[in-house]
């Protein structure tokens, strides 16, 4: 059993990489809607769901990196490039956050955050998953099997969602 399955069913292997990673999309808004709710809460609330969406929003950006991007770049450079450069942008966010800095900086940062990815993920789906599409389940397959390899089993990440 592959790892999406594991954890919420929702994507079978025979899934294209455009199900895997849009299904990746649709946790990481869930997140963010979930933080968004919760930002007057107390701050050790915030602190664990940043976390929880620095953490997927890594193991997401890698697969993309390693493997959607190197299969999409002949065909959509520029688009890929772009993708890339805005992933360095959330990673600079990503690292002010890992910093635990004050409740307030966290928050800012967190949404800023959440504006870039909201809009690179809105792009990805629109110019990139359907090239992706095209690629068949075997993308798709190699992604699962790479998210096993760098989330470990599927006990230890079915104990984090």
């Amino acid at each position: 059993m592959d790892l999406i399955t594991a954890i919420d069913g929702s994507v079978p292997e025979s899934a294209g990489a455009a199900d895997v990673l849009r299904r990746d999309h649709n946790r990481v808004r869930e997140l963010f809607r979930d933080y968004r709710r919760r930002m007057d809460e107390a701050p050790e609330t915030c602190r664990s769901l940043a976390g929880e969406i620095c953490m997927q929003w890594e193991l997401h950006a890698r697969l993309e990196h390693e493997l959607l991007y190197s299969a999409l770049r002949e065909e959509a450079g520029a688009a890929v490039q772009e993708a890339a450069r805005t992933h360095e942008d959330i990673h600079e966010c990503i690292a002010i956050v890992r910093r635990w800095p004050p409740d307030s900086e966290r928050d800012s940062t967190m949404l800023r955050m959440m504006e870039l990815a909201d809009h690179h993920m809105a792009r990805e789906e629109e110019e990139l998953f359907p090239l992706a599409e095209h690629a068949g389940a075997a993308l798709g397959r190699a992604i699962l099997r790479r998210r096993e390899e760098l989330a470990g089993s599927t006990d230890d990440v079915e104990g984090r969602s």
